[in-house]
């Protein structure tokens, strides 16, 4: 039985997407998993240099959140394309202007990288979706999480040979880093000047930009966004924990020795690889045949992340998400487990992304700039306020939190996906 998806231009036109987030983001993922790292050592060097990790994440994902109302209206005025152009070249002048270490550049950036990505990642679902239809969704998506997740492994191997015997990260290898990233995030852009045009008619209502804000707030307001709303907050707690928090505490345990700044960048590449199988399976699974709904999928996707969360629980010390720390763990802390619970991270992340885009396009398969825009939305504001509080709670409450939170955004997930597969099934009824 032949497990690789047929081609065809639709299929063509995702993977010719999906390269461009790939060589995108093996850039930004590094650069994000690495923030707390690289901001502590420029303080060292630099004590003027002040910028906590967390808070330049919180307000980067912040700004991203905000415009992400507006990025719909962008869309419908200048087009996918455009949006993804404007989108990555603003995130890589954020990389670049961490390469000049000072306060007002840094700040540029984030509000660049902020603006940038939301014009970028509305334009992924809205062009994901124009080149998709029932029959493909599933198979679009996994193919393109695929991809875009396999983008946490290159770009952190680079960095890992950086850090190798690193003690401390001095500035001639920080700003070697960050303008490579820099350098390889302007390929995804120029990838992107070439993309195509999505096959046959699947193009939603012409709309101006006044319009398109009104119904993504209209949109907003239904029963099922705001019931879907905690599941959008969880997936972004899980993943500012899983690509900007994690990684950095494994690095501050002293216990891992001359090993921990290099176990940084290799947490997020095992995080990658763990997000990349994820998304692979599924398309595996749907090949195969076998069955499963959506909510089998987020129910497995929470099971493996809880099992992530004790064991990180009780191998890394509370005190790891601030600092470079003594403070020992419940158990002797080990650097397989840590590196296990990257990849268990990673595959609950993916559990969870595979399955909210499908059900997005079920409810409204019209307006997929807006939805998209919304999931987006709602998902950075939780990174942004994650990565505020991670300034001041320490790790273990930071687990509890999420677990919590994954029981309720599973529950909601749930909710809505029953409500419509029951209204699906009736409007079939009706037409027989």
């Amino acid at each position: 039985m032949m497990l690789l998806p047929s081609i065809d231009r639709s299929l063509l036109n995702v993977i010719h997407m999906g390269l461009g987030f790939l060589i995108l983001f093996s850039a930004d993922f590094t650069i994000t998993n690495m923030q707390k790292t690289i901001n502590a050592s420029i303080h060292e060097d630099k004590p003027e240099y002040n910028i906590d990790g967390y808070v330049s994440l919180c307000l980067l994902y912040g700004l991203y959140g905000i415009t992400l109302w507006l990025a719909p209206s962008l869309i419908a005025v200048i087009g996918y394309k455009l949006s993804l152009i404007i989108g990555g070249s603003s995130l890589a002048i954020f990389m670049y202007s961490l390469a000049l270490e000072r306060v007002w550049t840094a700040y540029i950036g984030i509000v660049l990288g902020g603006i940038g990505g939301s014009f970028l990642w509305a334009a992924e679902g809205h062009y994901l979706v124009l080149n998709s239809d029932e029959k493909t969704m599933s198979r679009n998506i996994g193919v393109f999480w695929a991809i875009y997740s396999a983008s946490m492994i290159s770009g952190n191997v680079f960095a890992a040979t950086q850090f190798e015997g690193k003690m401390h990260i001095d500035q001639e290898t920080r700003q070697r880093l960050v303008i490579t990233m820099g350098t390889v995030a302007l390929v995804a852009v120029l990838l992107w000047a070439f993309l195509s045009k999505p096959p046959g008619q699947r193009v939603p209502l012409t709309e101006g930009p006044v319009e398109a804000l009104r119904k993504t707030w209209r949109l907003f307001c239904t029963k099922d966004m705001m019931v879907l709303l905690i599941t959008f907050v969880y997936g972004g707690l899980q993943q500012s924990f899983g690509s900007g928090v994690y990684a950095p505490s494994i690095g501050f345990t002293r216990e891992f020795g001359i090993h921990a700044k290099k176990l940084v960048p290799i947490s997020g590449l095992i995080y990658g690889f763990g997000d990349s199988l994820g998304g692979v399976s599924y398309i595996i699974l749907d090949r195969t045949g076998i069955k499963y709904t959506r909510r089998h999928a987020i129910f497995a996707g929470l099971l493996i992340q809880t099992i992530a969360y004790t064991s990180i629980y009780i191998n890394l010390p509370n005190s790891a998400v601030f600092r470079e720390t003594e403070e020992k763990a419940i158990i002797p802390s080990q650097i397989w487990l840590a590196l296990l619970c990257s990849f268990l991270i990673g595959m609950g992340d993916s559990c969870l992304n595979t399955q909210i885009f499908p059900l997005l396009r079920d409810l409204h398969p019209e307006y997929s700039a807006h939805t998209s825009a919304l999931y987006k939305f709602s998902k950075s504001m939780a990174m942004a306020i994650f990565f505020f509080c991670s300034s001041y709670l320490g790790l273990h409450l930071q687990l509890i939190i999420m677990f919590l939170f994954g029981i309720a955004g599973a529950i909601a997930f749930s909710y809505v996906d029953i409500r419509n597969c029951s209204r699906k099934a009736k409007e079939n009824i009706s037409i027989k």
